[in-house]
């Protein structure tokens, strides 16, 4: 965090500072420079013996411990929260009416129902945030900024729409995986239709995962011709909410750069409440009281979209917290691995079947999204100043997953 750099800066002279900095290697957003780069300033205070370097050595010692603590707390947040989603968002689709024998397939309402728990959670920290003073957390509002989000909401909530859909078609695994695959369609649109050029680990990665997908789906074992089609029509439909989310980040992105005190959490409260706004209309033209007989017939489900749709809520908060402590990188790698261990528990716990094929293809995918987001860090880091090439002083673009922390906030993970 930005207090514990400033904290360990004071007691560290300019000249260790710049040699541990040139030893660790450690820049100043890893949650770890501060373990990496005191041994030596404690090696020399302890030396010096006197009351300051000895108060100086226990404020830094304080520091890194506070920072430690507060990773832990982050990561078993985010671990615990969006693991209890996935479970529950995948228990509630196997759900059955005991009265009529269906199974769930209400999305309008479930999707519904989480952008009320993400609206109501994201309100409260916003005003906590203002110590309750609603005219200044919303005093940025206007009409532009309505509008805007006006359509941000509806690309946001038919890409939830479309995700929880598919799982009527597809199982939990395939779902994650393909949705891992956000920058796919960002790269090959971006190449083709805006001739727009990317660096050389994002061409590597789609080809990655791309592949991986593909073997993924096509290694399945004993897939009779009626699942393949349904397993056509859940890929399709998880395509269709990638190609939303497309729409979402660039408008958002556009709309914070534009407005800079329209912050993360007030954007997810706004895009939540409209978007509740549309999917209260859909659920009720759409699917009528349906979803309310099923919660009738089955009372026990009523648990369960309580645990979804808190724990989903709580769980974008924690992602906020880890971006202001510890940057997008290390908040990217937090969400895959997360995403990669709700996979493996969905396997196990829901009984999916999967091939070594399948469980490669699985590990190549996340390994690749690791290495592409350390790879996007590190070059956009080593590359500011140096960032014209050819003859016409081009910039080169970022990495389409340059910012995929900031907008892990932004939408339902």
């Amino acid at each position: 965090m930005a207090a514990g750099s400033a904290m360990v800066d004071k007691g560290v002279s300019p000249v260790a500072r710049r040699k541990d900095k040139h030893v660790t290697g450690a820049g100043p957003s890893s949650p770890f420079s501060n373990l990496s780069t005191t041994s030596g300033q404690d090696e020399a205070q302890s030396k010096a013996g006197s009351p300051v370097a000895q108060e100086k050595a226990t404020g830094v010692d304080s520091t890194n411990v506070r920072q430690v603590l507060l990773m832990v707390v982050i990561v078993t947040g985010i671990y615990f929260f969006f693991l209890m989603f996935g479970y529950y968002q995948e228990q509630i689709y196997h759900q059955v009416d005991p009265t009529t024998g269906k199974r769930f397939s209400f999305s309008f309402f479930l999707v519904f129902v989480i952008c009320a728990s993400n609206s109501f959670f994201s309100l409260g920290l916003l005003l906590l945030q203002t110590r309750g003073n609603a005219q200044k957390a919303f005093h940025v509002l206007d009409t532009f900024i309505f509008r805007e989000v006006l359509f941000i909401s509806l690309s946001y909530s038919g890409a939830m729409l479309c995700t929880n859909y598919a799982l009527t078609h597809v199982n939990y695994p395939t779902q994650v995986l393909v949705k891992s695959a956000k920058m796919v369609p960002i790269v090959l649109g971006g190449f083709f239709v805006f001739r727009k050029t990317y660096p050389w680990y994002d061409y590597l990665s789609v080809a990655v995962v791309t592949v991986s997908l593909v073997l993924f789906n096509f290694a399945k074992a004993g897939s009779s011709s009626k699942h393949t089609e349904s397993t056509a029509v859940g890929i399709l439909l998880l395509c269709v909410s990638l190609f939303c989310d497309g729409l979402t980040g660039p408008r958002q992105d556009r709309l914070m750069a534009r407005y800079t005190n329209l912050g993360p959490v007030l954007m997810m409260f706004l895009t939540n409440l409209f978007s509740t706004v549309w999917t209260a209309i859909a659920s009720l033209l759409i699917e009528g009281e349906q979803p309310f007989l099923f919660l009738k017939h089955d009372p026990d489900a009523l648990g369960s979209f309580a645990a979804f749709t808190v724990s989903g809520s709580l769980g974008q908060l924690f992602i906020y917290q880890s971006l202001r402590a510890f940057g997008s990188l290390y908040t990217s790698l937090f969400t895959t691995l997360r995403k990669a261990t709700s996979t493996v528990l969905s396997v196990y716990i829901f009984g999916h079947h999967m091939t070594p094929v399948q469980w490669i293809s699985m590990f190549c995918i996340f390994l690749t999204l690791l290495v592409q987001s350390y790879c996007s860090k590190k070059f956009k880091k080593h590359g500011k100043g140096h960032r014209h090439h050819g003859h016409h002083g081009h910039k080169e673009p970022a990495s389409p997953t340059a910012h995929g922390g900031e907008n892990a906030l932004k939408k339902q993970c």
